[in-house]
């Protein structure tokens, strides 16, 4: 294992698409200790020269005695190790973990990208109930042990500013690989999409994604549309079978052609993306959404719903003014009938705004500032 300047210990899921992204992208500077939540071993093959430290479990304020420790244990791993930053990714519930640095001096990294700041954390306090308020609390604490923060939109700053006070925050987006995207080729298409023309809609089954919505609006499609495009939709191996089943009913409730993909490599990921004729999401929730970036990336028209989405970036994208299924059914078409004008434009602002080498070179430079015992 090559040794470098840092020695960087994440705390994240090696299944999770960008958790690997953000981690493969530093590492080409830094050697990484990898630590997963609950039992989940590295099985991804994109992880190569990552050491396996084992697992902790989720922080529970119900299982004390448990979660020491945890804590203890994630302790004796950053001594073994000589850790000398401890990376957390994702901040709900994995920012509890900086707790750690009561344990241990080490410095600590939170990184932010959207759902766990702007509404899961932000829930423990607004809830009056004593266990949120306690959560709150330590999360409060662990926060304030981290040394740097960051967040993939401005929104998250802002909401991390409104909990948690003045810190050292940063603006660091996911960005996009803009050189695999230009080595994509029809090869990893799957076999079900070759001869169809279709929508995209690339986020995970989860109800967070609010796909039950997508499909209320399809069934709004002029017949014509509904008979020259499919609609194609990804997960149908997801974790949430509860979820999958309620959406594989609307499917079939519905007069529209769907094609139901289970989940997908970023080769046929970048390959569906390269062929398809719109992309739509509509979460309730975001941050800077990956996939719509993919999508600018990869010169398509956009859809997204109506949230608040950074300027810089989606200020040119077809926005939903609000959760009206009429409202995204006339959009896609328009989108579909119309000649799309601004690929190039778009293209430009994610080579310019959110290229994944430059985004992740400010990681490196955040490490940098902490192990200076500096700030940016």
């Amino acid at each position: 294992m090559q040794m470098n300047a840092h020695k960087v210990l994440f705390l994240a899921d090696p299944h999770s698409i960008h958790d690997v992204k953000w981690i493969k992208g530093v590492m080409e500077h830094h050697v990484a200790a990898f630590i997963v939540r609950r039992s989940i071993h590295i099985t991804n093959g994109d992880l190569v020269n990552v050491t396996d430290c084992g697992n902790i479990s989720d922080f529970s304020i119900f299982r004390p005695l448990h979660t020491l420790y945890s804590m203890l244990k994630l302790k004796n791993i950053i001594k073994k190790n000589n850790i000398d930053i401890l990376h957390i990714m994702y901040a709900e519930p994995n920012a509890l973990w900086s707790l750690v640095a009561y344990f241990t001096q080490i410095k600590i990294v939170i990184s932010c990208r959207g759902t766990d700041i702007l509404k899961a954390i932000p829930e423990f306090f607004n809830n009056r109930k004593i266990h949120r308020a306690y959560i709150s609390f330590l999360y409060k604490k662990a926060f304030a042990k981290a040394q740097a923060i960051t967040g993939t939109s401005i929104s998250q700053l802002q909401s991390i500013e409104r909990l948690f006070g003045k810190v050292n925050s940063y603006l660091i987006r996911t960005g996009i690989d803009i050189k695999s995207v230009d080595c994509t080729n029809n090869d990893n298409l799957p076999t079900k999409l070759k001869n169809k023309q279709y929508v995209f809609f690339p986020r995970n089954m989860k109800p967070l994604y609010n796909h039950e919505f997508a499909i209320e609006a399809i069934n709004l499609l002029n017949q014509n549309v509904l008979n020259e495009y499919s609609f194609v939709f990804i997960d149908s191996n997801s974790n949430d079978q509860a979820y999958v089943q309620l959406i594989e009913k609307k499917m079939q409730c519905s007069k529209a052609s769907y094609t139901f993909l289970p989940r997908l490599n970023a080769r046929q990921l970048y390959a569906v993306y390269k062929k398809s004729s719109l992309v739509v999401m509509t979460p309730i929730s975001d941050g800077s959404p990956v996939s719509a970036m993919e999508a600018m990336a990869f010169e398509k028209p956009l859809i997204l719903g109506p949230l608040e989405y950074d300027e810089d970036i989606f200020s040119k994208i077809e926005k939903l003014q609000s959760w009206d299924a009429n409202q995204l059914a006339e959009a896609m078409t328009r989108c579909l009938n119309n000649d799309y004008t601004l690929k190039l434009e778009n293209r430009r602002i994610i080579e310019k705004k959110a290229n994944r080498k430059r985004e992740m070179s400010r990681v490196m430079e955040v490490y940098n500032a902490l192990s200076n015992d500096g700030i940016l």
